[in-house]
């Protein structure tokens, strides 16, 4: 289904509001105030299994920048975009073979990649590629902050996967210009404009041939493998099991039993597992979901060993983690990331 026709309540990875929370700390804001009544805590945030309905997304952003009132915060938290904060995208977007295979697995994955816009490739004149990206009915208030944000990150993404010569022809804004509109320029380094029809990022259709230096078939096709579990994973979501995961998550290298999870949830161990059966699932598979999102969570950052990312992610040894990565991803730890 297009990101266009999916309804504002659609489940998404809160990938915009990390940074946003981020700042609004270093302002000294009171995150936890923010969430007040959204049904989630900022240490959600930090869950890479955490989402979040796209209304409620857009309620905390719309909170936070009522409290900072700069309207040129898009664009600054756009500039310090993060690719490896993207998870499992991000290591499809860095094992794509060019730079428009990359835009397209962004595209083909909205709910992962965080899109609280509508973000498509719109038909451009020859010579010309170009991305159009359009508010949902829930955030007219906050589309100038999210398109702000959203085309500059795109800028830092697409430098970070084919060197930092790349270099838009223009970005387009449909809101006024604000006070420091400078900043957007002397970042993207060409023109842009605003009051416009459309906000767009517009390229030299040959940087999309452009090959990034990381591909790798392997990963690339890993990547898309757990991507489309992650999707399924975006729509499915219960309550309930939302809850049990969390406490799980947080919980972890320990594993709470299936009755501390029933007690915490205030439910009886029958409906708490009538619960997960009727969400599809099962105590042993969501404690299963859990371990293997933090072990692929934990591979992804890098800089930790298949053995302590074993431990951190609740496996008694390292033979019990090879077997459950194998049969999550078809292939071995030490595997994943070779070259091909």
């Amino acid at each position: 289904m297009p990101i266009e026709s999916l309804p504002t309540s659609w489940r998404v990875a809160p990938l915009t509001l990390r940074p946003l929370f981020d700042e609004a700390r270093r302002q000294g804001i009171d995150v936890e105030g923010v969430c007040q009544g959204l049904a989630f805590t900022p240490g959600d945030l930090d869950n890479p299994r955490f989402c979040l309905p796209h209304d409620r997304a857009v309620e905390a952003a719309r909170r936070v920048l009522c409290l900072t009132g700069d309207a040129s915060l898009g664009a600054v938290l756009g500039a310090r975009t993060n690719l490896a904060s993207r998870g499992i995208l991000a290591l499809g977007l860095m094992a794509s073979s060019a730079l428009g295979e990359a835009v397209d697995l962004a595209l083909r994955y909205p709910r992962s990649a965080g899109f609280l816009l509508a973000v498509r490739q719109q038909a451009a004149a020859p010579g010309r590629h170009v991305l159009l990206a359009e508010p949902l009915p829930n955030c007219a208030d906050v589309a100038a902050f999210l398109a702000d944000k959203l085309l500059v990150g795109m800028v830092s993404i697409l430098r970070h996967l084919a060197g930092a010569h790349y270099t838009p022809l223009a970005i387009e804004f449909v809101h006024r210009q604000p006070a420091r509109a400078h900043l957007f320029e002397d970042f993207a380094g060409c023109p842009v404009r605003f009051g416009c029809r459309h906000n767009r990022l517009i390229s030299e259709a040959s940087w999309m041939a452009a090959p990034i230096p990381t591909a790798n078939a392997r990963s690339y096709r890993l990547a898309c493998h757990l991507l489309e579990q992650e999707e399924h994973f975006l729509r499915t979501r219960c309550p309930v099991v939302e809850a049990a995961e969390r406490m799980m998550r947080h919980a972890l290298p320990s594993m709470p039993t299936l009755a501390a999870l029933a007690a915490a949830l205030n439910l009886s161990e029958r409906t708490f597992r009538r619960r997960l059966a009727e969400a599809g699932t099962n105590y042993h598979a969501l404690a299963d979901e859990v371990r293997k999102a933090r072990a692929l969570e934990l591979i992804t950052d890098g800089g930790m060993t298949i053995s302590r990312t074993a431990a951190e992610a609740g496996f008694g040894d390292l033979r019990s983690f090879r077997r459950a990565f194998k049969r999550w991803t078809g292939t071995c730890p030490s595997e994943a990331f070779a070259r091909d």
